[in-house]
């Protein structure tokens, strides 16, 4: 099990880094990361699949439950069908879709047809007969756009985890997409940044609006360039996405402080983080960071 994760790990970095690409078993073929949330735990997994594009809607993709033709269904599987939506990135996008699992004719003429194009799935299948049948998966982007009764306007909604999550994407350190960070916030949009005990939004605490909002993305990865925020657990209420997480990566950076420089030791950090965002028509407006930042100095090994 830890040799397939550190699997995943590796080929999730390199989809990040590469706008999608990857190489090794996966060289040369269309792939996505699937987000799927645990049935039990509520934690999110980020799982790589290759899948089919549909060719005649761009908006809907097709993955194949495999597990290298093992004899039980993947627990990504499991849990897509379960919540019935997830999350995909695909190429240097990522956003929500619903989850329809294919029956009779229709699943057999789509797994035929990736079959025909990467035999290898022919084998899957092969090991696998007699067992159980290899589910496909129709995953088709969540409409932004919905009716609440003929007689009403068409109403915009937006999914505001997907927003908050695809931010969270562009600051990573293997991705570093700063625009678009910047353009997932509303023109008055700020980032409020706290510590532990003490109010993130209160007065004279650090805060960042416009350009700074990129500045600071750069200033955390001039740090840790190599900076990934693990998501714990995502919490929705309408407007407002709290999330648990941490923040890790590699001390390598100079840090400036009131008292000078202080040189890098090349530690690695694993930080608790809560932050709370706030958003409004599909723009973030308020972005509150709690940081235990003296976990981090001790990590740092700052003094």
């Amino acid at each position: 099990m830890p040799e397939a994760n550190n699997w995943n790990d590796k080929t999730i970095t390199e989809f990040r880094a590469n706008g999608g690409r990857v190489g090794g078993n996966f060289e040369g073929a269309p792939v996505a990361l699937v987000h799927h949330r645990g049935r039990k735990s509520g934690r999110e997994y980020v799982n790589p699949v290759m899948y089919l594009p549909d060719d005649a809607d761009n908006e809907a993709i097709y993955v194949f439950a495999t597990k290298g033709g093992a004899p039980s269904n993947p627990d990504w599987y499991r849990n897509l069908t379960a919540a019935g939506q997830g999350t995909v990135e695909r190429g240097r996008e990522t956003y929500p879709v619903t989850v329809r699992e294919l029956q009779g004719d229709e699943r057999d003429r789509i797994y035929d047809e990736q079959a025909r194009r990467y035999p290898g799935f022919a084998d899957y299948a092969k090991r696998t007969a007699g067992i159980r049948t290899i589910p496909v998966l129709e995953l088709n982007r969540s409409s932004r756009r919905s009716l609440n009764t003929p007689d009403e306007e068409t109403e915009m909604t937006y999914d505001n985890e997907a927003i908050v999550r695809h931010a969270y994407h562009t600051a990573e350190g293997s991705v570093l997409d700063v625009a678009g960070f910047v353009g997932s916030f509303a023109n008055d949009g700020v980032i409020n940044l706290g510590h532990a005990g003490i109010e993130p939004s209160g007065v004279g605490q650090e805060s960042y609006r416009g350009e700074q909002l990129g500045e600071l993305v750069l200033r955390i990865a001039k740090l840790f360039p190599d900076v990934h925020r693990e998501l714990h657990r995502v919490n929705v209420l309408g407007d407002t996405v709290a999330v648990e997480l941490s923040i890790q990566g590699t001390f390598l950076g100079p840090l400036e402080t009131p008292a000078g420089i202080v040189q890098p030791t090349g530690a690695k950090v694993d930080g608790p983080c809560a932050d709370f965002w706030y958003l409004r028509d599909g723009k973030i407006e308020m972005f509150d960071c709690y940081i235990m930042l003296d976990t981090m100095r001790a990590q740092m090994g700052v003094t």
